[in-house]
């Protein structure tokens, strides 16, 4: 199997005001891709369109800032793509073929949803906690009416995405390519997996169990093979 070190191509995205610590504001995931000059940094747009002021990555281990630059956003699927040129990862990842997405395979997910803005006497900091996922794809879903053209063959995985997961791969645990793009953070109405029912001896209702399982959602790979083939 590949190996590959996870920190090295995908990154947690800041946004900040100065060079700061204590201006730093955690946004979400980001993961460098092949590209045919320097890596492209791909995330989803919705985590930086309302962000007015600089954006970067965090490069590990010693937290140095370095500036990312907005190269094209897609907000109809809910892309972004950034170039970082300080900054070159050993091995980014490639983008699969749409044909290669399959259910029965795993996948893994590494992303930063346990990271947080910290604040204490005479200290601040953004505190990083990453998190790696392992499942597969349970289904693709047409899920346009509310995600427009992203939803289109959305990824429904087997393992739920946490307020900070949005931006990260969805990567094959075979060939370390993309396969999908989490978009945590989009709200979505939760259906019960499963509803349980008691009823008294009038046959009314007495209790109600709901039970839910939570899924991420992750934007097809092809709506990011669309957006690079047009030379973004």
């Amino acid at each position: 199997m590949l190996k590959v070190d996870p920190h090295k191509v995908v990154v947690p995205l800041i946004g900040y005001q100065s060079s700061r610590t204590d201006t730093l504001v955690f946004l979400g995931t980001g993961f460098f891709i092949v590209s045919r000059s320097n890596p492209l940094l791909v995330t989803v747009n919705h985590i930086v369109q309302g962000w007015e002021w600089g954006i970067g990555i965090l490069e590990l281990p010693d937290f140095t800032i370095r500036e990312a630059e907005l190269v094209a956003q897609h907000p109809e699927v809910d892309l972004a793509l950034l170039r970082v040129p300080e900054y070159r990862p050993d091995e980014p990842f490639r983008i699969s073929r749409n044909s290669d997405l399959l259910l029965n395979q795993l996948v893994n997910c590494y992303e930063y949803s346990g990271s947080r803005f910290f604040e204490k006497p005479g200290e601040h900091g953004i505190a990083l906690s990453s998190s790696c996922r392992l499942g597969n794809i349970t289904r693709f879903d047409d899920l346009t009416d509310q995600y427009g053209e992203a939803g289109e063959q959305m990824l429904v995985l087997s393992f739920p995405a946490l307020r900070g997961a949005s931006g990260s791969p969805v990567v094959s645990n075979e060939s370390l390519q993309v396969w999908g793009i989490v978009t945590a953070n989009k709200a979505y109405h939760l259906l019960p997996a499963q509803i349980e029912t008691v009823l008294d001896d009038k046959n009314q209702l007495l209790e109600e169990i709901k039970f839910m399982l939570p899924q991420a959602l992750a934007i097809h790979v092809k709506h990011l093979r669309s957006i690079i083939g047009d030379g973004a």
